[in-house]
C-alpha cells in the first residue's frame, strides 16, 4: 500500500522589498515529538519579532529567556484556546511561580534551549489521560515579562506534537508565507518520519527529488510573483 502526504507552503517575490526572518523560531529534538516522549525544545531569540535578541543575560552563563506555555489539546475550543498553561505570568510580586521551572538554556549564539524538566510532554503539562495535545503554545519573555518573543507578525509561537503517523513537514523555510526580495535564494528542507519518496513542487512543477526521510533544495526567486512549494512524501 502506497501512503501519499502532502505539506505546502506559499510566498509571494517583489522586488525592492525587505525580507522577513526565514531563520526558525523554534524546534525540537525528536523532530517529531509525540505527547509522550522526552523532547528538547531550541529556540532562536534571533528569529520571529526578535524581540529578546538585545537582552542581557544578569551573570553570564545564567539564563535569562523564559517560556509562558501551555498546549492546543483535542479539548481546546479553537486553534488559540491554550490548555494546561504552566506558569503564571510575572506580576512583580510572583517571580517565584512565574519563573519556576521555565527558564530556557543558553546553547550557543543566539539559540537557547529549553528540555520540559526532563519529563515527557503529557507529563510537564500535566495532560489528564485521554487528552491529546495537538501542539505546544510559546511565547517566550525576560524575567519580568516586559520584553516577549513571538512570531515575526506577533503571533503566538505554536509546534506540532506527532500522533505517531507517517508525516511531512518543511523544517525550512519556517514560516507559513512570508515576502521575499527578488534575486534572493531560499534554503528548502523537508523531513518525513519514516523512509519515503520526496518530491518538491513549486507552482505545479517538480523541481527536486529524494529517497530517504529528507529533502534540500535552494530554490532561486528569479521573477516577481506567488510561489507556492508543495512536498509530497510517498511510503
Amino acid at each position: 500500500m502506497t501512503f501519499s502526504l502532502h505539506n505546502m507552503f506559499s510566498l509571494v517575490v517583489l522586488a525592492l522589498v525587505a525580507s522577513t526572518s526565514w531563520g526558525q523560531v523554534v524546534w525540537t529534538e525528536p523532530a517529531f515529538p509525540t505527547q509522550n516522549d522526552v523532547v528538547t525544545l531550541y529556540y532562536d531569540v534571533a528569529a520571529g519579532n526578535a524581540a529578546l535578541v538585545d537582552e542581557e543575560p544578569p551573570c553570564p552563563p545564567c539564563p535569562f529567556v523564559y517560556a509562558h506555555t501551555g498546549v492546543i489539546t483535542s479539548e481546546s475550543d479553537s486553534p488559540s484556546d491554550w490548555q494546561y498553561v504552566h506558569n503564571p505570568w510575572p506580576n512583580g510580586s510572583n517571580g517565584s511561580q512565574a519563573n519556576n521551572g521555565n527558564a530556557l538554556l543558553p546553547v550557543s549564539g543566539t539559540v537557547h534551549s529549553f528540555d520540559f524538566g526532563g519529563m515527557t510532554l503529557a507529563e510537564y503539562y500535566g495532560v489528564a489521560d485521554g487528552v491529546v495535545i495537538e501542539q505546544l503554545a510559546f511565547v517566550f519573555r525576560n524575567g519580568d515579562g516586559t520584553v516577549v518573543g513571538k512570531t515575526a507578525d506577533e503571533g503566538d509561537i505554536f509546534h506540532n506534537v506527532s500522533d505517531g503517523s507517517f508525516e511531512v513537514i518543511f523544517t525550512a523555510p519556517s514560516e507559513a508565507s512570508s515576502i521575499q526580495p527578488l534575486g534572493s535564494t531560499l534554503s528548502i528542507q523537508a523531513q518525513a518520519t519514516q523512509e519515503a519518496s520526496l518530491t518538491l513542487n513549486v507552482n505545479g512543477e517538480l523541481v527536486a527529488s529524494a529517497s530517504g526521510n529528507a529533502l534540500t533544495h535552494n530554490l532561486v526567486l528569479d521573477s516577481e510573483g506567488d510561489y507556492e512549494l508543495v512536498v509530497v512524501a510517498e511510503a
